[in-house]
């Protein structure tokens, strides 16, 4: 996967005046990709960007390992440390993702350990293999307020 679209999409992100959300890609050709809104929550095993519908479902969902994103926020394999799932109303789901990597603005830290960022900024790629010679494709850019949730939340599914 090349990093340079994603690398550029996280920056443009970064900007004032140039934040985003959005998701675009081949997948929607099989998964609808409309969302209202995106949500940002930090539990203590990862971070969560959620795109939700008006009805309140999540057709995207990427999560993250909160220590990749801690350590490593610019290129995060979601393979390795992450995940991206969906589920419609009718029950239909994200078709399984083959390769992901993300980025994240660096999150600000308080010396007692308390997160201080108020925003979370960033972007994501993904392939799916849908068919024996069909690879679809999906990238999203995401800005949206942090929300850290004290309870332990979901860790990346499989895990």
């Amino acid at each position: 996967m090349k990093r340079a679209p994603l690398l550029l999409l996280a920056l443009l992100s970064a900007l004032p005046g140039c934040a985003t959300a959005e998701l675009d890609g081949s997948v929607g050709s099989v998964y609808p990709l409309g969302f209202r809104s995106v949500r940002a929550r930090l539990y203590n095993s990862s971070l969560s960007i959620e795109y939700v519908r008006s009805d309140g479902s999540v057709p995207v969902r990427v999560t993250m390992d909160r220590d990749a994103v801690l350590a490593t926020p610019d290129a995060i394999d979601l393979r390795a440390s992450g995940d991206i799932t969906g589920r419609l109303p009718n029950d239909q789901e994200i078709p399984r993702f083959t390769t992901g990597e993300a980025s994240v603005t660096p999150l600000e830290i308080a010396g007692d350990g308390t997160v201080t960022t108020a925003r979370v900024r960033g972007s994501f790629g993904a392939t799916f293999e849908v068919g024996p010679e069909e690879v679809l494709a999906l990238d999203g850019s995401f800005d949206a307020p942090l929300e850290v949730v004290l309870d332990p939340g979901p860790p990346p599914p499989g895990r």
